[in-house]
């Protein structure tokens, strides 16, 4: 692929993929570590997403480490949409423990807890598994930086599992009570 941008920090991004290229409108933040991107390659695709710099200082085990907390999103085989939220820690060495998982799928509620474990390789790119309940889910895992993953599941929606993808946001501070969401807020 190729990029350009412009002294006003907006261009264009082509990702040459195996289906053909496609390009993106991009602006990138003052810091350039974030870029906001919007597809232009088709007009019937109406899709936008976010660029990461990613630190690779961080392509690690060691480098997922803490406490962090998830959103995924996605749809099940039927088309109706799913939402996962929860928490896990990662103790830097491949093993995830305290995992908390409230979902919604098709409008049915559920909680459970979770362990897991992760293998980052050189390049970013972790193999996640996931034991719920005593069946395995197998994730992608993006490392961002050290305190930011990209997740994305990796099974075939076929055999039952949503298709979902999301980020986890590792947790500083603490603890927390209702005044720690005090001030004013944008969604």
């Amino acid at each position: 692929g190729s990029y350009s941008l412009g002294a006003d920090h907006t261009g264009t991004l082509t990702l040459a993929l195996p289906l053909g290229n496609n390009e993106w409108r991009v602006a990138v933040n003052a810091s350039g570590d974030k870029a906001f991107m919007q597809a232009y390659f088709d007009p019937a695709v109406r899709s936008s997403t976010v660029l990461y710099k990613a630190d690779p200082a961080q392509f690690s085990n060691a480098g997922v480490n803490g406490t962090y907390t998830f959103l995924l999103e996605g749809a099940n085989a039927a088309g109706e949409r799913v939402a996962n939220i929860g928490r896990f820690t990662a103790n830097g060495a491949g093993s995830i423990t305290n995992g908390a998982l409230d979902s919604n799928e098709g409008g049915q509620i559920s909680s459970a807890s979770f362990t897991g474990s992760y293998s980052v390789a050189q390049n970013g790119r972790a193999a996640v598994t996931l034991t719920i309940g005593g069946r395995n889910f197998g994730f992608a895992m993006y490392v961002v930086n050290a305190d930011m993953v990209i997740l994305s599941a990796n099974e075939d929606t076929a055999t039952g599992v949503p298709a979902r993808m999301g980020t986890a946001w590792r947790q500083t501070g603490g603890p927390y009570s209702a005044a720690s969401l005090a001030g004013d807020y944008v969604f």
